[in-house]
């Protein structure tokens, strides 16, 4: 993509700063006076899943509208309700599966969320990635499927090796 002719272009270096690890409140302050289209930058920051930095890093930056600055702290509280359901139901898995004798591996979401920014709430994810071993998938989708979980595939197909050797990432859905 060229950014030079993407007209929401000048929102990304202010995306940027906001998504550092120690944001500079000054050049943050300057770039958020370049802003003439703040809904481009929301829709992007939401788009890249880092709303929740943005809204982080711009709470105290007095260039930023503070009709701006609402709608950012309350899509920024929908979001961290919605990842702390998510992180709960990612803890109730994993047990149901460990429980069941299934070593699991859970990747991105939540844990990258902790691992990146030392809390669940300052990253966007909207499902739940849990490796296990491939020889403990269909007794894994067994399990999920007790717990309330529907699967995309018929369970005839999770059960067939051959399928098994070609399909390598399921999906099961919470009801």
């Amino acid at each position: 993509m060229n950014l030079n002719n993407n007209p929401s272009s000048n929102n990304y270096p202010l995306i940027i700063e906001c998504c550092r690890i120690d944001p500079d409140s000054e050049k943050l302050e300057s770039l958020a006076r370049t802003i003439t289209d703040w809904d481009s930058v929301l829709s992007s920051a939401y788009a890249h899943g880092v709303y929740p930095l943005i809204a982080k890093s711009l709470k105290t930056i007095n260039a930023v509208p503070d009709t701006i600055k609402s709608d950012l702290k309350q899509i920024s509280i929908h979001i961290a309700q919605l990842n702390m359901q998510k992180s709960s139901e990612l803890i109730r898995v994993v047990k149901a599966l460990e429980e069941n004798g299934i070593r699991t591996l859970v990747i991105k979401g939540p844990l990258l969320s902790l691992m990146a920014h030392g809390n669940i709430t300052d990253r966007q994810y909207s499902d739940l990635d849990i490796m296990v071993n491939h020889d403990q998938i269909v007794k894994a989708v067994k399990i999920l499927m007790d717990e309330g979980y529907s699967n995309l595939l018929p369970l005839k197909v999770l059960e067939n090796k051959t399928c098994l050797e070609i399909v390598k990432d399921f999906t099961v859905v919470n009801k």
